[in-house]
Protein backbone atom coordinates (compact mmCIF):
# COMPACT_ATOMS: atom_id res chain seq x y z
CA UNK A 1 0.00 0.00 0.00
CA UNK A 2 2.90 2.41 -1.16
CA UNK A 3 1.40 5.88 -0.64
CA UNK A 4 -1.97 4.80 0.37
CA UNK A 5 -3.13 5.71 3.94
CA UNK A 6 -5.15 3.17 5.86
CA UNK A 7 -8.22 5.20 5.78
CA UNK A 8 -8.35 5.55 1.93
CA UNK A 9 -7.63 1.93 1.15
CA UNK A 10 -10.70 1.35 3.52
CA UNK A 11 -13.22 3.62 1.52
CA UNK A 12 -11.97 1.99 -1.67
CA UNK A 13 -12.71 -1.14 -0.74
CA UNK A 14 -16.23 -0.25 1.24
CA UNK A 15 -17.03 1.48 -2.86
CA UNK A 16 -15.68 -1.91 -4.49
CA UNK A 17 -18.09 -4.03 -1.92
CA UNK A 18 -21.34 -1.29 -2.42
CA UNK A 19 -20.47 -2.03 -6.46
CA UNK A 20 -20.06 -5.85 -6.12
CA UNK A 21 -23.22 -5.90 -4.13
CA UNK A 22 -25.47 -3.72 -6.46
CA UNK A 23 -24.07 -5.82 -9.40
CA UNK A 24 -24.91 -8.97 -7.70
CA UNK A 25 -28.36 -7.89 -6.86
CA UNK A 26 -29.22 -7.35 -10.14
CA UNK A 27 -27.33 -10.25 -11.44
CA UNK A 28 -29.81 -11.99 -9.39
CA UNK A 29 -33.10 -10.36 -10.15
CA UNK A 30 -32.46 -9.74 -14.14
CA UNK A 31 -28.61 -11.26 -15.06
CA UNK A 32 -29.83 -10.05 -18.93
CA UNK A 33 -29.70 -6.76 -18.36
CA UNK A 34 -25.99 -6.62 -17.02
CA UNK A 35 -24.27 -9.12 -19.26
CA UNK A 36 -25.96 -7.44 -22.20
CA UNK A 37 -24.45 -3.80 -21.02
CA UNK A 38 -21.08 -5.23 -20.11
CA UNK A 39 -20.64 -7.96 -22.86
CA UNK A 40 -23.49 -7.47 -25.40
CA UNK A 41 -25.02 -10.34 -27.14
CA UNK A 42 -22.04 -13.04 -26.10
CA UNK A 43 -21.83 -12.39 -22.80
CA UNK A 44 -24.07 -14.87 -20.80
CA UNK A 45 -21.22 -17.81 -21.94
CA UNK A 46 -18.40 -15.29 -20.68
CA UNK A 47 -20.12 -14.52 -17.04
CA UNK A 48 -21.44 -18.16 -17.03
CA UNK A 49 -17.40 -19.26 -17.13
CA UNK A 50 -16.37 -16.20 -14.69
CA UNK A 51 -19.12 -17.02 -11.94
CA UNK A 52 -18.67 -20.42 -12.07
CA UNK A 53 -14.71 -19.92 -11.86
CA UNK A 54 -14.72 -17.20 -9.00
CA UNK A 55 -17.61 -19.82 -7.25
CA UNK A 56 -14.56 -22.82 -7.05
CA UNK A 57 -11.55 -20.39 -6.28
CA UNK A 58 -13.56 -18.69 -3.57
CA UNK A 59 -14.81 -22.56 -2.48
CA UNK A 60 -11.16 -23.59 -2.58
CA UNK A 61 -9.13 -20.62 -0.43
CA UNK A 62 -12.40 -21.57 2.09
CA UNK A 63 -11.22 -25.42 2.02
CA UNK A 64 -7.57 -24.92 1.87
CA UNK A 65 -6.85 -23.05 5.18
CA UNK A 66 -6.44 -20.04 3.62
CA UNK A 67 -7.47 -16.80 5.90
CA UNK A 68 -11.09 -16.57 5.33
CA UNK A 69 -13.44 -13.51 6.45
CA UNK A 70 -17.12 -13.22 7.11
CA UNK A 71 -18.27 -12.83 3.93
CA UNK A 72 -16.12 -15.78 2.17
CA UNK A 73 -18.66 -18.85 1.96
CA UNK A 74 -22.10 -16.02 1.10
CA UNK A 75 -20.00 -14.66 -1.62
CA UNK A 76 -19.44 -18.46 -2.93
CA UNK A 77 -22.90 -19.06 -2.79
CA UNK A 78 -23.89 -15.78 -4.46
CA UNK A 79 -21.61 -16.74 -7.41
CA UNK A 80 -22.93 -20.06 -7.83
CA UNK A 81 -26.39 -18.84 -7.35
CA UNK A 82 -25.59 -15.78 -10.44
CA UNK A 83 -24.20 -18.72 -12.83
CA UNK A 84 -27.45 -21.00 -11.93
CA UNK A 85 -29.43 -18.10 -12.92
CA UNK A 86 -27.21 -17.62 -16.65
CA UNK A 87 -27.56 -21.22 -17.08
CA UNK A 88 -31.32 -20.83 -16.26
CA UNK A 89 -31.41 -17.84 -18.26
CA UNK A 90 -29.42 -19.05 -21.44
CA UNK A 91 -31.43 -22.07 -21.67
CA UNK A 92 -34.45 -19.86 -21.64
CA UNK A 93 -33.14 -17.71 -24.37
CA UNK A 94 -32.19 -20.63 -26.40
CA UNK A 95 -35.57 -22.57 -26.32
CA UNK A 96 -37.60 -19.58 -27.99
Amino acid sequence: MSGWSLDTFGKLLAFAAVVEVGTGLILMTDPAIVVTLLLGAAGVRAMLIYNVLIAAYLGYLGTAGHPRGLFLWPAVGLHAVVALLLVWTWRTDDGR
